[in-house]
């Protein structure tokens, strides 16, 4: 069977919870809920380690070298010793990651987030930023790093709607938000063969863009699945 993570995209109020509860009734699927950006500042912490071995490999001192120091009466350590391995430093963020988002090993497992460009923490207090361009697709990348058949799903709506809903609503610099988020979300998919744009209103109209959705992921379109949770949606 076909295993892999979805990684849903969201600029919130867009309907990802609408689309969250489609995707769960395809067999085999289990994509869980927003976590506050764990998974986004995971890969942060994972780029840095790869990074760090990278950059420094010509001053790591090798094990052998160092091993040769600890059976010495030598007081010196090497103050570059950062010889791991980057497969188990990947692996071991993958094992983390899949105790979180995946401890039942489902076939097909993964998460929505809002937070992946946005610091959301202090909104109401004190305004909302988007961090760097480069900071949000540095993050997509590292996931495809560690998980090469991953697929990413960017979800929107229309904006005029889209301020009038949640949080957007009231607030001065909402429009210029969520015009970088879209700005950001149509920069990395032009860039990536893994990504997948829907629409709230592609949702509610099912038409051919979001049943085209489900040929993305290798999965059946099922209308009665689709009706049972359709009839129950609300997002304002």
């Amino acid at each position: 069977m076909n295993k892999y993570p979805v990684f849903i995209i969201s600029q919130g109020r867009d309907g990802s919870t609408l689309l969250l509860r489609l995707l769960n009734q395809i067999p085999g699927f289990n994509l869980y809920g927003e976590n506050w950006n764990f998974l986004g500042q995971m890969m942060d912490i994972n780029h840095y380690l790869n990074q760090i071995h990278y950059h420094h490999k010509e001053q790591i001192i090798s094990r052998f070298t160092y091993d040769e120091y600890e059976n010495t009466s030598s007081t010196f350590k090497p103050s570059w010793y950062n010889n791991y391995s980057i497969e188990d430093a990947n692996n071991n963020t993958k094992k983390y990651i899949e105790s979180i988002l995946n401890p039942n090993n489902y076939r097909v497992w993964g998460c929505k987030e809002i937070r992946w460009g946005v610091d959301y923490w202090y909104f109401i207090e004190n305004g909302i930023n988007l961090i760097p361009y480069s900071e949000f697709k540095k993050r997509l990348d590292q996931i495809k790093v560690l998980y090469p058949n991953c697929k990413f799903i960017f979800t929107s709506r229309n904006l005029k709607n889209q301020l009038k809903s949640g949080w957007w609503k009231g607030h001065k610099i909402s429009k210029k938000i969520l015009q970088g988020l879209n700005e950001y979300h149509n920069s990395y998919i032009k860039t990536s063969n893994n990504s997948y744009s829907v629409t709230y209103e592609d949702i509610l109209e099912c038409n051919n863009n979001y049943k085209n959705l489900y040929k993305f992921l290798g999965e059946k379109f099922s209308y009665k699945s689709y009706k049972k949770i359709i009839n129950r949606k609300a997002i304002d």
